[in-house]
């Protein structure tokens, strides 16, 4: 292959890469792409809907919360309850 070949296929296939990835720019910063997202509409239902989400997630993190406190009550009883038994057979084999 010679040289002028190879340059067209190097600007060949560097504009079938170029060419999408420009038009694809070019339509998501129109003017009204913009002016759609910064509109602002609010579906009634998707605010409700996401409302009770919120709820949930907020429920779900006090009952995690709930139940990391009962495992650091219960790790620390049962660290008292083998240091005080650890205590108690040193003092009877000492």
């Amino acid at each position: 292959m010679d040289a002028a070949r190879t340059v067209i296929a190097i600007i060949g296939i560097s504009g079938s890469f170029a060419v999408p990835v420009a038009l694809l720019y070019v339509w998501l910063h129109r003017p009204s792409a913009k002016a759609e997202l910064s509109a602002g509409r609010t579906d009634p239902a998707l605010a409700a809907r996401l409302e009770r989400i919120e709820v949930a997630v907020q429920a779900i993190a006090l009952e995690t919360e709930r139940i990391a406190e009962g495992q650091r009550f219960t790790t620390r009883l049962l660290t008292a309850n083998s240091e005080s038994q650890a205590a108690g057979l040193t003092r009877k084999n000492g």
